[in-house]
C-alpha cells in the first residue's frame, strides 16, 4: 500500500471515521490545516447517498485542490 493509504488505515484503526481518515492522511501533502480538513470531512462519516465515507473523504481532498 502507499503511504497515504497506510496513514488512512492507521487513523481509521485509531477511531477516526473513514472520511476523516482519508482527508487527514493528505493534509500534510496538501499543505492544508489538518484540523480544518478533518472538520470538513466529518459530515461525510458513514457516507452519503450510498457512497462510502472513504470516497467522500477523497472528495474533500479533491475539492480542496480545486
Amino acid at each position: 500500500m502507499g503511504i497515504y493509504t497506510d496513514k488512512a488505515v492507521e487513523l481509521s484503526k485509531g477511531g477516526y471515521p473513514c472520511s476523516q481518515a482519508v482527508a487527514y492522511a493528505f493534509a500534510e501533502k496538501l499543505g492544508a490545516d489538518a484540523e480544518k480538513l478533518k472538520a470538513e470531512a466529518i459530515i461525510y462519516r458513514g457516507g452519503r447517498k450510498k457512497i462510502c465515507g472513504a470516497v467522500m473523504g477523497a472528495r474533500c481532498v479533491i475539492n480542496y485542490l480545486n
